[in-house]
C-alpha cells in the first residue's frame, strides 16, 4: 500500500447563495487526468490542484479543491490525451508534446512528500505501446532505452 497507493481528497464548499458542502476521497495505485491543452506535467498538476470557483446555474457559487492526502513511494500517472464531450458525443485526441521533468518536487501538492525521480514512461499510439526506461545503476550515464513489441534500442 505504501509503495503504490495514493489518496486524493476533493472538497466543495458554497461561498455565496446557499449552504452546500461535500467531500470525497479517492484511493488507488494510478492517478488519472486529462493532459489535453497543457504543455508540461507541472502545468497540468497546477491546474488540477488549484482551487476553482464554479456556479451551479441557480446562483450558488462553490469553491472546489483537490489535494493529495498521501502519496506513495512510486508515483504512477495515467495521462489521458483525449476527452469525451457528452454534449456533442465527440471524442478528441491530442498529439501535442507534453514535457516531463527529470525530478518533480511534489511538496507543492502534498506537504512533506519530497522529490520524485522519473524512471520510465509508457506511450500508447494507435493501439500500440512502447516504453522508455532509464534505470539508475552503477556507472549509469543517464541513458534512456526504448522497448516495444519487436526490439529494444538506446535513445
Amino acid at each position: 500500500r505504501d509503495i503504490f497507493e495514493f489518496e486524493v481528497e476533493w472538497a466543495a464548499q458554497s461561498i455565496e447563495g446557499g449552504e452546500f458542502s461535500d467531500s470525497s476521497v479517492f484511493q488507488g495505485p494510478v492517478f488519472t487526468f486529462v493532459v489535453r491543452g497543457f504543455s508540461t506535467l507541472e502545468s497540468t498538476l497546477d491546474h488540477y490542484f488549484s482551487p476553482k470557483i464554479i456556479e451551479d446555474g441557480s446562483g450558488v457559487r462553490v469553491r472546489t479543491t483537490r489535494r493529495f492526502r498521501r502519496l506513495p513511494q512510486v508515483l504512477q500517472w495515467y495521462l489521458k490525451r483525449g476527452d469525451y464531450d457528452c454534449c456533442t458525443g465527440l471524442c478528441g485526441l491530442t498529439d501535442t508534446y507534453l514535457g516531463f521533468p527529470r525530478q518533480l518536487d511534489m511538496n507543492k501538492y502534498c506537504e512533506g512528500s519530497g522529490v520524485y525521480n522519473l524512471y520510465g514512461v509508457m506511450v500508447e499510439s494507435d493501439e500500440y505501446y512502447w516504453s522508455y526506461i532509464r534505470p539508475e545503476m552503477e556507472g549509469d550515464q543517464g541513458q534512456w532505452y526504448r522497448f516495444d513489441d519487436r526490439e529494444s534500442t538506446t535513445c
